[in-house]
């Protein structure tokens, strides 16, 4: 096949893919939160990660004031700034739910509505304890009755109110804004969702925000804003801003190394292109095989610029013994998909993702290389001699520095606390901790519960209140069909056993008549702004509903269609796993890696294995001696140290000129620089995998050319 038709095809296939992914999935979006690489809940067929997703789009906004006057004021200006047009993104997250509001909308279903406790003497038949109970409230006015004594004389209604709140919480509804006391200071919470199509509209929609609060807020008024919209546009602002310089210095750099070591700028342009290329196939892909790719592909990405810029410096420099060159290369290309190709049946998402781009990326630019990149005979200057250390100290050399690495990386500590990957601002470090405090999130969890419908999951609500949990759930405010049956079958009887009595008591002059009470569902259209406020804590995914209450933390659910989410311990027995399986996908690299290696160069396969494998210990071992904690992310690097140190060790160990070593350290050159970029940014696992790589490569460099070098 002619070279010109071999062109054609290779550009046809890049743009039929990049106008298929186009229509399928434009508008693109990346993900760019950290709970999304977690996908918590999929292995057992929980959706908790997409009820979490529902949720973290909640801002919450906390007023703090010493005088309970002047923080109202404020959070009253905030609540009004918020539902003005200037806001047409945020949502108030609580509506009027003061008690006042929900007796006047359920009150009405009342028989339908008993408390647990009223419940169990009613179903037990003791109607006279309950009578007594009640007589001894309103007679000690222990309790006000919320609904008139003819309409509710055993106060069954009353206490059902009470219970409703027995979840936990601490914050009590006044308007649309919680209020809470914690001396000698009055809280007022304003949670609100942020509905944007992107991260650069959230940025600008957290910076409009923020300078509303400063503006209303008062000297002796503090307030706080905490929630994953303003970590996601603090992190997404932080990254832009970082990778952008980071980039355009690794762009300097990239140019200065080509004029390094060519003498001429047009060598720049085709090696330019085939990044740019390669990139472009591999963000194709990924849209394509998943929909919104996480933004942190593209930060480990960064090896195809190290791999793709060697690659072309090889190509352009093979003036001499070309076939051996491009031999090299093609080796270096096998050995790297064998190292990234069974990340792609890993369970864990992120994984599949750097699997897919960097295939895709690296088969590209080496097709886009050796059809469109000639080779050029290049006036490079005479390389000085690179004496590699004497062979009969070789082994020593090599036997200390694995086994001295080996005892340090015993002591390495890993960390899967998400926690502890990751560093707010103090202003916003401070505002969670505030929050945290009153919303007691330590001690607090989520209990969803899962039904075909609405009244199934409302069901299974009542079953676990009635084993003694109390929380408040949708059932709490809108109990059950079968439920409001029962109890008005209850409520029937007590009236026909304790009505007369009941009426001499409290002096009555009317007989209290027993009145069925109309059903009540989340239908109903009477419920007003309480319907959505229910709605907004239950979802419907795939068909089944789902709904969210707050519980305590160590709550013990047994029912299999509830469970209790604790986000903290959740995320944190997730990223465990997600370590444990990134370690056996190290191994499987590592033994598929030698298969390929043996089929290759037969008896010298762990002659091209070391280096890599010492720079994956050896950086390990610095990291720990550094006193940094190993994270799941340090083990995502050093699939990229394999693959830059396997191309490294093929180089240095098949070519015998000094002349030839040169395109090899100045690709090595370049990614160490754009690593090492990494490793100064203000995100923590940028920076950490940034230090790994840097760290990694660096040994597989040296140990490939000073200690297995021919």
């Amino acid at each position: 096949m002619k070279l010109r038709v071999k062109r054609a095809i290779f550009v046809g296939v890049i743009c039929v893919a990049a106008m298929i992914c186009a229509m399928v999935r434009w508008p693109m979006h990346f993900q760019t939160d950290l709970t999304s690489l977690l996908n918590i809940g999929a292995d057992e067929n929980w959706p908790i990660q997409n009820i979490t997703d529902k949720f973290s789009s909640v801002v919450n906004i906390v007023v703090k004031s010493a005088n309970r006057m002047d923080g109202e004021i404020v959070a009253q200006k905030i609540h009004d700034a918020i539902v003005s047009e200037d806001f047409p993104e945020l949502n108030l997250w609580v509506n009027d739910l003061s008690p006042r509001a929900v007796v006047s909308v359920v009150g009405k279903y009342h028989n339908g509505m008993i408390g647990v406790n009223d419940r169990k003497l009613l179903q037990s038949g003791q109607f006279a304890d309950l009578t007594q109970n009640a007589l001894q409230k309103i007679e000690t006015s222990m309790m006000p009755n919320l609904l008139p004594l003819s309409q509710d004389p055993f106060l069954l209604f009353t206490n059902y109110m009470s219970e409703m709140g027995g979840g936990g919480t601490n914050w009590i509804p006044q308007g649309s804004f919680l209020w809470q006391y914690r001396a000698p200071y009055n809280f007022y919470m304003i949670p609100v969702s942020v509905n944007v199509s992107g991260n650069a509209e959230l940025v600008n929609s957290v910076a409009h925000l923020r300078s509303v609060i400063a503006d209303v807020k008062t000297d002796n008024v503090q307030v706080y804003m905490g929630g994953a919209p303003l970590h996601t546009a603090e992190m997404y602002q932080h990254s832009k801003i970082e990778l952008g310089v980071i980039s355009v210095l690794a762009l300097i750099a990239v140019v200065i190394i080509n004029y390094l070591l060519f003498r001429r700028m047009k060598t720049i342009i085709p090696i330019g292109i085939s990044l740019a290329v390669g990139y472009l196939a591999g963000t194709i892909a990924l849209f394509l095989c998943f929909g919104e790719p996480h933004i942190l592909v593209f930060v480990f990405g960064t090896s195809l610029i190290g791999l793709g810029i060697d690659y072309g410096f090889h190509f352009i420099c093979a003036k001499n013994d070309v076939g051996a060159v491009h031999k090299n290369i093609l080796h270096s290309l096998i050995t790297t998909l064998i190292c990234f190709a069974p990340l792609g049946f890993a369970s864990i998402g992120l994984l599949r993702q750097i699997s897919v781009f960097t295939i895709v990326g690296l088969l590209t630019i080496y097709g886009f290389i050796k059809l469109f990149v000639p080779t050029i005979a290049s006036d490079i200057r005479r390389a000085h001699a690179v004496r590699s250390a004497p062979k009969k100290y070789r082994p020593y050399i090599i036997f200390g520095i694995t086994i001295l690495a080996l005892v340090v990386c015993a002591f390495a500590r890993i960390e899967n606390n998400m926690a502890a990957m990751y560093r707010p601002n103090k202003e916003l470090k401070v505002a969670e901790q505030v929050i945290g405090d009153l919303n007691q999130s330590g001690q607090n969890a989520f209990l969803v519960v899962r039904g075909a419908d609405i009244q199934s999951v409302l069901e299974t609500e009542e079953e676990i209140r009635d084993s003694g949990i109390q929380f408040f759930g949708v059932s709490s405010v809108v109990p059950s069909l079968k439920r409001q049956n029962e109890n008005n079958h209850l409520v029937r009887e007590l009236y026909k056993s304790q009505a007369k009595h009941i009426k001499k008591s409290l002096g009555l002059k009317v007989l209290p008549q027993f009145v069925t009470s109309n059903a009540i569902t989340v239908d109903n259209e009477d419920l007003g702004a309480l319907k959505q406020q229910i709605e907004r804590f239950l979802v419907n995914i795939d068909g089944n509903f789902y709904s969210v209450s707050s519980v305590s933390a160590d709550v013990v659910i047994t029912n299999e269609n509830a469970r209790v989410i604790a986000p903290a311990r959740q995320i944190q027995n997730q990223m465990e796993k997600f370590s444990h399986e990134t370690y056996w996908l190290l191994i499987i690299c590592g033994l598929v890696l030698i298969g390929g290696l043996v089929m290759l160069y037969g008896r010298r396969a762990g002659k091209y294995l070391m280096p890599p494998l010492m720079g994956v210990i050896v950086s390990v071992a610095v990291l720990t001696i550094l006193g940094m904690p190993i994270t799941f992310f340090h083990l995502l690097g050093l699939f990229i140290v394999i693959g830059l140190g396997m191309d490294y060790a093929i180089f240095h160990i098949n070519m015998k000129k000094n002349a030839e070593l040169r395109p090899v350290f100045y690709s090595f050159l370049t990614s160490f620089i754009g690593f090492g970029l990494l490793a100064f940014t203000s995100f923590f696992l940028i920076a950490a995998m940034g230090m790994i790589l840097a760290i990694g490569i660096a040994v597989s460099y040296v140990v490939s050319l000073y200690l297995f070098r021919n």
